[in-house]
């Protein structure tokens, strides 16, 4: 493999990985905009139930702030192969504040997320994730657990 190609990926990763510690900081400080840094303007977001652009997602990123004002991110696995970088993250926080109308439990949250990350000249251009929707509702009340069965 060529020198260029494995540094090209090295900077995709780290890319990536600042990203995971903007939205650490964004979960203690509250500053959307530090997303800027590594997003490019017209990012093009592709995840269940988000937005699909980056402004709409700094609007939607203060409700899960202040549902989950203890949010951490942790990387588990950081891949590069030419442009896309994938990451796999553990996500854990407390639910102390109402989300779309559903009350908070006090609960922790636990789920694991999976990115592909598009990078094109130090930024971020498209994004794909893959998370458990039904079992992050599950998990903060929004679906009631099935009955144990007999």
């Amino acid at each position: 493999m060529r020198r260029e190609y494995v540094i090209h990926m090295d900077e995709n990763k780290a890319v990536v990985r600042r990203l995971n510690e903007i939205t650490q900081e964004f979960f203690r400080g509250g500053d959307v905009n530090k997303m800027d840094e590594v997003c490019a303007p017209d990012i093009a977001i592709h995840a269940p139930g988000m937005p699909s652009d980056l402004a709409g997602l700094k609007q939607m990123l203060p409700a899960f702030r202040n549902a989950f004002p203890d949010m951490e991110v942790v990387i588990e696995d950081l891949f590069a192969e030419g442009d896309r970088v994938v990451d796999r993250v553990t996500v854990r926080g407390t639910y102390q504040n109402e989300f779309n109308g559903i009350p908070p439990s006090g609960q922790r949250l636990e789920m694991e997320e999976i990115h592909i990350a598009r990078v094109v000249d130090g930024k971020i251009v498209e994004r794909w994730t893959q998370f458990d929707m039904f079992g992050f509702l599950q998990q903060i009340g929004g679906i009631p657990e099935p009955p144990a069965s007999a």
